[in-house]
């Protein structure tokens, strides 16, 4: 979606039974960590999913972009798969911390 200006954000389907503010807030906590996704909003959609904003991501999520990269025949630097592999791991940390398992990641 499109909001104000040139800003793209995403929306995110909230799991159903799940209740927004509870959520909103745990998820309010986690973005405020460098290696978390920024949440920028919350709300309801015209068919009454709860949802999530968040920042858009232009080139995709990291699986993507990793698979970009291997279909390219490229390889990354050792420096640069070590960096990309500590922060996903000090994300998964925090997620952990707050008994979070991360659906795509686990």
């Amino acid at each position: 979606w499109k909001v104000r200006g040139d800003a793209t954000v995403v929306l995110l389907v909230l799991r159903q039974g799940g209740e927004l503010e509870r959520d909103y807030a745990v998820l309010s906590k986690l973005a405020k960590h460098d290696f978390v996704m920024p949440i920028l909003g919350v709300g309801t959609s015209p068919n009454n999913l709860k949802v999530v904003v968040t920042e858009f991501a232009p080139l995709g999520s990291l699986e993507k972009v990793l698979q970009g990269v291997s279909m390219m025949g490229t390889t990354m630097e050792d420096a640069v798969r070590f960096e990309v592999g500590r922060q996903v791991c000090l994300g998964m940390r925090v997620l952990e911390q707050n008994r979070i398992v991360h659906r795509d990641l686990s």
